[in-house]
């Protein structure tokens, strides 16, 4: 949204868009539009936190589950985790698309 609000003067006619009505009504009050996103996305992950899922899965193989943890990954083992499953993946399909085994 911060990003849409600071630059889509320059956005909407790179996709080939003219602005739309709401974007300028967003734009006129930068300030009311930045802390309420700011102020909904900290509710948002409040309620989220809350709710005591949270899970990572790759290829249906479950990577890391809050619920059997009990507390969050850090940043560096959940990349760590992930890394592990794919070197130990091969991509397939025709090279154009991301298909991991």
């Amino acid at each position: 949204m911060f990003g849409l609000v600071m630059a889509g003067e320059q956005l909407f006619p790179m996709v080939g868009m003219v602005p739309p009505p709401w974007f300028y009504s967003l734009r006129a009050n930068r300030f009311g539009t930045m802390a309420s996103t700011w102020l909904l996305g900290n509710a948002l992950q409040s309620f989220l936190q809350g709710t005591g899922a949270f899970e990572v899965s790759l290829n249906d193989e479950l990577i890391f589950s809050k619920l059997q943890e009990g507390r969050f990954p850090g940043e560096i083992e959940l990349r760590n985790a992930i890394g592990k499953k794919l070197v130990n993946s091969r991509i397939t399909g025709d090279g154009n698309g991301d298909l991991w085994t």
